[in-house]
């Protein structure tokens, strides 16, 4: 999860870059406020760590897809590789 800077509004990484990357000016994908062009988009760690619990007991829980081996989880784990390089996704895995 990423906030809009500065506007603060948060939203999926990859959907942010994905909508920032189709402007010439980068704005907030909620309220078009223009961001920052050097940092349009920052990790939202509050929300990352409330998701990462919430997938954790989904794990736990037995819920269907999200095992270590289940779709849902496999594709929340290669979605969490593109998180550090502060990319979507698309362009994450031309990269591995």
């Amino acid at each position: 999860a990423h906030i809009g800077n500065p506007c603060g509004h948060s939203f999926c990484g990859d959907c942010g870059w994905d909508w920032i990357s189709k402007t010439v000016a980068p704005t907030c994908a909620s309220c078009r406020s223009p961001l920052s062009r050097d940092r349009p988009m920052l990790p939202n760690f509050a929300l990352d760590s409330a998701i990462r619990k919430h997938i954790e007991a989904l794990n736990k829980s037995g819920a269907e897809g999200w095992n270590e081996d289940g779709a849902r989880y496999v594709e929340w784990e290669e979605r969490q590789k593109c998180v550090p390089q502060q990319q979507p996704l698309a362009r994450c895995k031309a990269n591995y």
